[in-house]
């Protein structure tokens, strides 16, 4: 079966790695189609063209260069925030464990609400990542957690220290290594760490170390 590959456009991969989402009726927006791969397994298709997609497979000596040239692109290993648009029209977006389902492509919502044998476009639930773990360590939880108070100053500096882990995984990424993605910024905010007796400073870990964010905004370790 035929599978689309899009790739992030250089100007919104910043966006794309801080898990900005797309909109599947625009994609042409914020991607290029990048090719078509067939899959024949259908066991675990989008594992499967995860891992062909990485430069150290498809590319191990340069060979996709020329094509992402010519698609004006400048990563080659598929990363968080590139797409796979399944036989069905589904756009599957890489996230940080797994694939979310953004829906159906405007094309394939027309041809399947005129088919009574297949649900409509208005069926589709989106939202729903697999169960394929991209990456398996360093990883923050998923599950629902009661969220520290803080402070609009402190939220202003846990931002900018995400968009700074953001800043070095696209970075990292570009210069064709393989750094673990960052978290999202609800999941960094929700790893927030009150304190005790520190007139109410929060810690967060951040870099390999934990930094102690002042009520007024200030950062220190």
């Amino acid at each position: 079966m035929t599978y689309q590959i899009w790739y992030m456009k250089p100007d919104w991969f910043r966006e794309g790695v801080s898990y900005a989402k797309p909109d599947p009726s625009n994609l042409d927006a914020t991607h290029v189609h990048l090719k078509d791969v067939e899959i024949v397994d259908q066991s675990h298709p989008l594992e499967h063209i995860f891992t062909m997609m990485q430069g150290e497979v498809w590319s191990p000596n340069g060979e996709a260069r020329p094509l992402i040239a010519a698609k004006g692109l400048g990563h080659t290993s598929m990363s968080v925030g590139d797409v796979v648009v399944d036989p069905e029209g589904r756009v599957q977006l890489v996230a940080s464990a797994g694939f979310e389902d953004l829906g159906l492509r405007p094309e394939a919502a027309i041809e399947r609400s005129d088919n009574r044998n297949r649900p409509i476009a208005g069926d589709v639930t989106c939202g729903k990542p697999t169960t394929f773990a991209v990456r398996s360590g360093g990883q923050f939880t998923r599950s629902p957690i009661a969220m520290a108070r803080t402070t609009r100053e402190q939220r202003r500096a846990l931002k900018a220290k995400w968009l700074r882990l953001v800043d070095d995984f696209a970075e990292a990424f570009k210069r064709g290594g393989r750094p673990t993605p960052p978290p999202t910024y609800r999941q960094f905010r929700a790893s927030v760490q009150p304190t005790l007796g520190c007139d109410g400073a929060v810690a967060v870990h951040w870099c390999g170390l934990w930094l102690c964010i002042e009520r007024d905004g200030y950062a220190h370790s």
